[in-house]
Order: C-alpha cells, then structure tokens, then sequence
C-alpha cells in the first residue's frame, strides 16, 4: 500500500503546484494543441 500513498502524495503536489501556476500550465497545453495542429498540416 506505500505505492499508492506515495502517488497520492505526488498527484497532490502536482495539483498544488498547478494551481500556482496555472497560467504557465495552460499555456503549455495552448502551446502543445497549436503544435500537434502545425504537425497535422505539414505535409508528411
């Protein structure tokens, strides 16, 4: 059962470190959505 509260303990850093910096957070998805878009349009 350690690994499971270990995970607990890491999602509920993650979350609290999201949540002070969630701006940068969204724009790294923004980032990536745009990213993944330009790679569709390339041609392969």
């Amino acid at each position: 059962m350690d690994i499971k509260k270990g995970l607990k303990t890491l999602v509920d850093k993650f979350l609290k470190e999201e949540k002070v910096d969630t701006a940068a957070v969204e724009r790294a998805k923004r980032q990536q959505e745009a990213m993944k878009q330009a790679a569709k349009t390339l041609p392969k």
